[in-house]
């Protein structure tokens, strides 16, 4: 009876472990954004509060607005936010923890050598309203590259691509 049960006990714990790495997300604050945060909280007084965490396969930023918010700040913010996630430092500094984490096993033949596949993690960008979602948008890069992260990198900025998965409920 035990040896019928432990491989069935055994199984159910390997899933479970594996859904429970999948749900872990970490804070992201790294030294640009903890800039950017400070310099738009300035400059839009409607923004109540940011917050940032990634997981595999994303980062996403999280936007509480004071209830007197509007489309034009909503615009105006997300900018700022492209701005951001298109910047040169935040990238690096973004990679660069994100990759320390999250390292793919995956990886192909090139010129006879495996190499290591490089799965870019999209950003999600949420606008709250009074607990609503009042717009989310995705910007996804749908790249795979081999080789390793720091070499591919090489001063590019161009991974990220807005989408056509907008949420967007107009601001009452």
């Amino acid at each position: 009876m035990v040896k019928k049960i432990f491989p069935v006990v055994l199984l159910v714990t390997i899933i479970a472990l594996l859904f429970a790495g999948c749900a872990i997300t970490y804070n992201f604050n790294t030294p640009t954004f903890k800039e950017f945060k400070k310099n738009i909280m300035k400059q839009n007084d409607k923004i109540e509060k940011i917050t940032a965490e990634y997981w595999t396969p994303a980062l996403s930023i999280a936007y509480t607005l004071k209830d007197d918010a509007t489309d034009k700040d909503v615009d105006d913010i997300l900018k700022e936010t492209e701005q951001l996630i298109n910047g040169e430092e935040f990238q690096k500094e973004f990679f660069k923890e994100y990759f320390s984490r999250y390292k793919s096993s995956d990886s192909a033949l090139i010129n006879d050598e495996p190499v290591k596949a490089i799965y870019y993690p999209d950003i999600d960008v949420e606008f709250h309203k009074s607990d609503k979602v009042v717009r989310m948008v995705k910007y996804t890069t749908k790249r795979i590259e081999y080789g390793t992260w720091e070499y591919k990198y090489n001063g590019k900025v161009d991974y990220y691509k807005l989408t056509d998965d907008i949420v967007d409920i107009p601001i009452q």
